[in-house]
């Protein structure tokens, strides 16, 4: 079964001995989230479905590969096969590449599209809240924290820095808090995830 995923560049000047244009074999996981809403978009505006199911296949292919605490990994090892600039990609062999997850640079996108493209399909896809829900779950287990100095909240870029830094974006976790706390139906989730976010933007 082939699927396609995004790559963030490619090489101007074909390699001539694999003639793949694509320079890596990796794609990151916040790739794919900046792009997903943008298609959906689009099949609505084309009335060509063709784009929306790609990202539906993506997504059913992340939500199924192994998670930590509801954290997928920053990194999906691709193989591809390609001639010129036709890459596609075995989803039989796109697998997690590394150990490293987190809200930071490489997975920031992936978590936050994940509540927008359930607001953006009417709260009619399930599978994309619980994802979302698991992945906050995992975030305030392995994630957060709050400084010893001063009591301020944070959120790290990923679990191997705890206590290290608050990165630039990571800062968007607290906007992403309150826009689900804002359509939370579950009062006990609504009041942490609402709380963390005034938490986090050291109010």
């Amino acid at each position: 079964t082939v699927i396609s995923f995004f790559f963030s560049s490619f090489v101007v000047k074909i390699n001539p001995r694999n003639h793949s244009a694509v320079d890596t074999n990796k794609v990151m996981l916040a790739e794919f989230g900046s792009l997903s809403l943008e298609f959906r978009y689009l099949s609505k505006h084309t009335h060509d479905t063709s784009y929306e199911k790609l990202i539906d296949q993506i997504y059913d292919h992340i939500i199924a590969l192994n998670h930590t605490e509801g954290l997928a990994i920053n990194h999906i090892l691709i193989r591809t096969y390609s001639k010129g600039l036709n890459s596609h990609l075995d989803r039989l062999t796109s697998q997690p590449r590394g150990m490293n997850f987190g809200f930071g640079a490489l997975g920031d996108s992936y978590y936050e599209y994940l509540l927008k493209a359930w607001l953006q399909g009417g709260k009619q896809e399930k599978r994309l809240k619980d994802q979302y829900d698991a992945s906050i779950d995992g975030m305030m287990k392995l994630l957060f924290g709050t400084s010893k100095k001063d009591g301020y909240m944070f959120v790290e870029s990923d679990e191997e820095q705890i206590g290290e830094e608050y990165a630039t974006l990571d800062m968007f976790v607290s906007g992403m808090l309150g826009l689900g706390a804002h359509h939370e139906t579950n009062d006990k989730r609504r009041i942490r995830d609402l709380t963390t976010a005034r938490g986090l933007m050291f109010v």
